[in-house]
């Protein structure tokens, strides 16, 4: 199973990855904010992708823990589980964003206000094209509402009707 984290800095994706992990590999793009300029973020990405690309190829899970709020981003992971046709899933965390905000100011390093905003408005824009992308399943931990959903696969195209 491939596993995508999608939400802004602060939505609590790698709180999610603490508390449901099992024996997947996880590949988390923490180190761009804790390092922040002292990193190549394109290089690390890049390996990023390939350790996960390698893990994949081996038959192993993978959790991708990153924001993920650029469409071509979740499209190579989309892309990825289609080589050995293995399960893939979304999880997006939509979490209000005075409290992605307020996040920010209990972590050790925080990421910029400007960054957290962009991301927001970044995963705000996706919420009904990524019902298109492809995705086997789309779970959606709505922090605003405080409710979860998950749509399969078959119910993706009558869902995205539905909401057009």
């Amino acid at each position: 199973m491939i596993t995508v984290l999608m939400g802004a800095p602060g939505a609590g994706k790698t709180t999610w990855v603490r508390n449901n992990a099992q024996n997947e590999v996880i590949l988390s793009s923490e180190a761009v904010r804790i390092y922040k300029t002292d990193i190549d973020i394109g290089s690390f990405m890049d390996g990023l992708r390939v350790k996960g690309f390698k893990a994949v190829k081996e038959g192993k899970s993978i959790i991708v823990d990153a924001t993920n709020t650029i469409q071509a981003h979740r499209l190579y992971w989309l892309k990825v589980s289609k080589l050995p046709k293995m399960p893939n899933r979304l999880i997006v965390f939509n979490t209000p964003l005075t409290h992605l905000l307020q996040a920010q100011t209990i972590r050790e390093f925080p990421a910029a206000d400007n960054i957290v905003k962009e991301h927001y408005r970044r995963l705000n824009r996706s919420l009904n094209t990524i019902k298109i992308e492809g995705w086997d399943e789309i779970e959606i931990i709505d922090r605003m509402s405080k409710r979860c959903s998950i749509v399969k696969k078959r119910d993706l195209n009558r869902t995205f009707n539905e909401t057009t």
